[in-house]
């Protein structure tokens, strides 16, 4: 089954329409098998770098004014403290969510290839 989807680009200068062109593509639509084992190496492995990003953050000592920040912008006020770093705990940190996104990608994909038709 096809369907025609529009897209339209539009060029501004100071406020005023200078032109709209409308561009038809057609996309055949379907629904593809997705490779479960691809789609938990893809979340896992953002997961994990996600959190790389928060252990470096933790280690240059940026990770508390960051969140310092965060917390201002939202209106929380909050006592809290951010422990030190070790390399076990960081280490643990990688492979537990290298793990859980692993998972979370693999039983997506499952129930996608199996009511996703």
């Amino acid at each position: 089954m096809q369907f025609v989807r529009y897209f339209y680009f539009t060029i501004y200068l100071k406020n005023a329409i200078i032109l709209t062109i409308k561009v038809a593509s057609f996309i055949k639509f379907y629904m593809q098998k997705v490779d479960k084992n691809a789609l938990g190496l893809v979340v896992g492995g953002f997961m994990a770098v996600f959190h790389l990003g928060w252990i470096i953050l933790v280690g240059l000592g940026w990770a508390k004014p960051l969140m310092d920040l965060a917390f201002k912008l939202h209106r929380i006020s909050l006592d809290y403290s951010i422990s030190s770093l070790t390399l076990l705990s960081a280490i643990g940190l990688l492979v537990f969510t290298f793990v859980a996104g692993y998972v979370f990608g693999w039983v997506f994909a499952a129930i996608w290839n199996k009511f996703g038709k």
